[in-house]
């Protein structure tokens, strides 16, 4: 009776040993070993929401760039990216499916640039939202996407949406924005040539002044954020 009590607690001990030892296996769903998983928060980083561009611009391209909260990862991390618009169609705008952020690398950049879709909006204004689908980490299951701010708009017109008719006299602009990029202003002749800029550092407005005695024809009004892209304005003077 002595013996059968001492073999009932030894095979109770060697159970309690095979348990402890796999507390880190999961028998249901995973064979193997768990790993630990972390939670990577991810979406746009860039202050480039809400630009107004134009379809005929020769430069209207926009550049976004998603980031990653986290340190670099040591895999790469495909991003799948779509886009919808305030009309209905998307065409005319031209962007990457996906984008990659490279193993050891925080962020990327997305640009999103825009041709003619043979529709005439006239002033109307469309608005191309671009958005953060998914996020795959190469079948590794250490990580797992949250989303961070995951949608850009922006307003895509093939005329400027406003004029402004004035006595004569000089024409003062005044440039003011949100966000935290510092700006600077030229005002460009229809020749090309610089005729004036403004650049102050690290506060808003900016401003140029078109003198009345400016002969008739198209000005550019370009404006460069720091670390961005430029973005172009035209006022026609007759």
């Amino acid at each position: 009776m002595k013996n059968i009590k001492y073999l009932a607690l030894l095979v109770f001990s060697i159970t309690l040993l095979v348990s402890c030892g796999q507390d880190d296996v999961d028998s249901v769903t995973n064979p193997g070993t768990l790993n630990p998983t972390s939670e990577i928060n991810l979406g746009f980083i860039d202050d480039n929401d809400g630009q107004l561009v134009l379809e005929s611009a020769d430069d209207n391209a926009t550049t976004l760039t998603i980031g990653l909260s986290s340190n670099a990862l040591p895999v790469a991390t495909v991003i799948s990216l779509g886009a919808s618009s305030s009309d209905g169609t998307i065409e005319g705008t031209s962007f990457p499916e996906t984008v990659t952020i490279p193993a050891g690398e925080t962020s990327v950049d997305v640009i999103v640039s825009f041709s003619d879709d043979g529709v005439a909006e006239g002033t109307d204004v469309e608005t191309v939202t671009i958005e953060i689908l998914d996020a795959d980490f190469g079948g590794n299951f250490d990580y797992y996407f949250t989303p961070g701010d995951i949608t850009r708009t922006i307003d895509v017109t093939d005329s400027l949406p406003f004029s402004v008719i004035t006595t004569p006299g000089n024409l003062d602009i005044v440039f003011y924005w949100g966000g935290f990029s510092d700006l600077d202003l030229a005002l460009i002749s229809p020749t090309g040539a610089v005729l004036q800029t403004s650049i102050r550092f690290d506060q808003d407005p900016e401003d140029v002044t078109l003198l009345s005695s400016a002969p008739d024809g198209t000005y550019t009004i370009e404006c460069w954020p720091w670390l961005s892209q430029v973005l172009l304005f035209h006022i026609c003077l007759s």
